[in-house]
């Protein structure tokens, strides 16, 4: 990097880390309160292996879009093999598994993502939209991420090139 640039070369790279670093927590976070929620509406439910089961559907709920859809098999799996009554208990399961899912994409997401990237909950909304529209689940996967580190980018290169008089 030209020496002149160094400074402003130095602050995008700490801006960058601190921003996906934020973004990484936020997942990390995200899983654990899936996880835990999980865990006690298993409980109440009287589901075998509950905390186990709220384990697998914190950890897959950090893959998107299929993680959730991959969390509910051995969830139905177990209230098949070991929950009578059994329409009752898959009812409940389906029940449970649906509400995680709207908590945690209509409540958790928005809020946790918007705070990590620091932008208002509806542009991360929309930055998903674009990215899945423009990428399919990988844009999804990455659309937030890469909006973070474009924002950075833009805000610093203008404050850079105001603060020397160039614009």
């Amino acid at each position: 990097v030209p020496n002149r640039y160094f400074e402003m070369a130095l602050s995008l790279t700490y801006k960058v880390n601190q921003r996906l670093g934020d973004y990484i927590t936020s997942i990390l976070l995200e899983s654990l309160i899936i996880f835990i929620i999980s865990w006690i509406a298993f409980q109440i439910m009287g589901l075998k292996f509950a905390l186990v089961l709220g384990i697998v559907n914190g950890l897959l709920n950090m893959i998107p879009f299929f993680g959730p859809l991959l969390a509910y098999f051995p969830v139905l799996l177990v209230v098949l093999i070991t929950y009578s009554p059994l329409g009752v208990g898959l009812i409940a399961a389906i029940a449970i598994l649906v509400g995680i899912q709207v908590i945690d994409n209509v409540v958790l997401k928005p809020f946790l993502f918007s705070r990590s990237v620091e932008v208002h909950p509806a542009t991360v909304l929309l930055v998903v939209l674009v990215g899945g529209r423009l990428a399919g689940a990988l844009g999804m996967f990455i659309a937030v991420p890469v909006f973070a580190v474009i924002q950075i980018l833009v805000i610093d290169f203008y404050t850079h090139l105001r603060d020397y008089r160039v614009l």
